[in-house]
């Protein structure tokens, strides 16, 4: 279990390192269906601060391409779908920037509870509007 002075300084990561996502996917299928998928990612230059993340939380832990020598290696810490919501519920309280965008991020997660196959015209749209909500969020 994740203590709350760890939850506290994971959410200041989020808040200064972090993004919350609606990725859009486009499926190749026959439907060319298109979904989105939520991320939340933190990018550090010190890899073993996201090697802690990683070991408490689970996700998926990556290397940043370098564009230019003179930039630092970075690296980011990935976490999506339904355990990104589980991961935003832990440390939404302790939350102080990022609290708008975890808050578009669960409403998102309501719509992940609907049945499996096609999703309705309802829920894309729910989608989509959040979708939108959250690049406002991001670009102030």
């Amino acid at each position: 279990m994740i203590s709350s002075e760890e939850r506290a300084y994971v959410a200041a990561l989020l808040d200064g390192e972090g993004s919350i996502n609606l990725q859009t996917n486009h499926a190749n299928n026959a439907n060319r269906s298109t979904s989105c998928i939520l991320k939340v990612r933190i990018t550090n230059t010190y890899r073993p601060v996201l090697d802690w993340l990683y070991g408490i939380v689970g996700g998926h832990l990556y290397t940043v391409k370098k564009y230019s020598s003179r930039n630092k290696q970075a690296w980011s810490w990935e976490i999506s779908g339904q355990k990104a919501v589980e991961f935003l519920t832990i440390v939404y309280p302790f939350l102080r920037i990022k609290k708008a965008q975890a808050e578009t991020a669960f409403m998102f997660g309501e719509t992940l509870k609907h049945q499996p196959g096609k999703l309705s015209d309802g829920i894309c749209f729910v989608r989509r509007c959040l979708q939108k909500r959250l690049s406002e969020l991001n670009h102030g």
